[in-house]
């Protein structure tokens, strides 16, 4: 895997873990310094399943909760 790879998946594992916790509402807080997983992540065409699955990831807990 490559880093880039690796940031991915550790954003998209806070997202999951987020989602499996039973409170409602709130914050969620993430933090990354990688710039190319952020600008991925916020670039209007995805090529990567796995960004795609991170992306859907975020925007699913962002109905429930404030994504900071």
């Amino acid at each position: 895997a490559t880093v880039f790879q690796t940031e991915i998946v550790a954003i998209l594992k806070c997202a999951q873990l987020a989602l499996e916790g039973r409170e409602t509402g709130g914050r969620v807080r993430i933090c990354s310094d990688s710039q190319a997983a952020i600008k991925a992540l916020e670039a209007p065409i995805c090529t990567s399943r796995l960004v795609w699955d991170c992306r859907n990831a975020l925007e699913k807990l962002a109905k429930d909760k404030e994504v900071i």
